[in-house]
């Protein structure tokens, strides 16, 4: 099973501890949520802090209600996580928990500063991706992704200062871009292999410079999981490694499209 882990900062770097104020963030958390099911992703990691970790996990309960096959994982880092919480943030907390599909507890001691690396390790080892709520500055969301990338695992940030606007992205298309799904599509059949409308509206906001940033990266982790998967006979690099040499050959065909239509348009 395809999994998910969410990392992400404290209310105290973003804005409060309400979720009305930070709707537009939460949004756009929803939105990758959406996206990763379309690609296939079921399991979704969450470490259950407060802030980010907790509110991805609250979409995924949501969503869960109309996408039965999706699995909500809470991993605790420490005994007594929220015992010095405010008490409504201790009842979010267990309700998130009554209801979450598994409850690992990845240490078995009370709290001390290493459990949330800890924490943090064995996320990133369940997971195939890792979505990050990151403005890059230091702190533990940096330690997660720095182990991430040590790991050769995919990170998707999303840069709570520089949030990008969803509703734009789902109801409209810029001029430059795509202007036509169905046509797409029909051309490249790829696409509805990998059932991904979303997953080109989330390409159609990034510029081709971006577009070629993703796709190297894409490409290097392909291997690299592809390469582990033979020596290893890990079926799930496998598996990682196919979804992701397919995100390649659409990212290409996305990327010769535009060429092709700016071409045109310039001749």
């Amino acid at each position: 099973m395809l999994s998910v882990a969410f990392t992400g900062h404290r209310p105290n770097k973003l804005n409060g501890y309400n979720r009305s104020d930070n709707f537009k963030l939460i949004r756009v958390i929803r939105f990758e949520i959406e996206r990763l099911y379309n690609l296939g992703y079921r399991e979704f990691i969450s470490g259950m802090a407060l802030g980010v970790d907790q509110w991805a996990a609250e979409e995924v309960i949501d969503f869960r209600d109309t996408h039965p096959d999706v699995r909500l994982v809470a991993a605790i880092p420490c005994l007594g996580q929220e015992s010095m919480w405010r008490p409504y943030s201790q009842r979010e907390y267990r309700s998130i928990l009554d209801r979450a599909d598994e409850i690992v507890q990845v240490t078995n001691k009370p709290y001390e500063h290493k459990c949330m690396q800890v924490r943090n390790e064995y996320m990133v080892d369940r997971a195939n991706v890792i979505l990050a709520v990151w403005d890059g500055t230091y702190g533990g969301t940096a330690n997660c992704y720095n182990y991430a990338k040590k790991m050769m695992k995919e990170v998707i940030i999303i840069n709570p200062n520089q949030l990008p606007n969803i509703l734009g992205i789902k109801t409209q298309l810029r001029a430059d871009k795509i202007s036509n799904m169905e046509s797409l599509a029909n051309q490249y059949p790829i696409i509805k292999e990998i059932d991904s409308y979303p997953y080109l509206q989330f390409l159609e906001s990034k510029t081709i410079e971006e577009l070629l940033e993703i796709k190297e990266t894409k490409n290097r982790q392909a291997h690299f999981n592809s390469q582990e998967a033979m020596r290893t006979g890990d079926s799930l690099r496998s598996s990682t490694g196919t979804r992701l040499f397919k995100e390649v050959h659409l990212i290409t065909r996305f990327i010769n499209l535009i060429k092709e239509q700016n071409e045109s348009k310039e001749g």
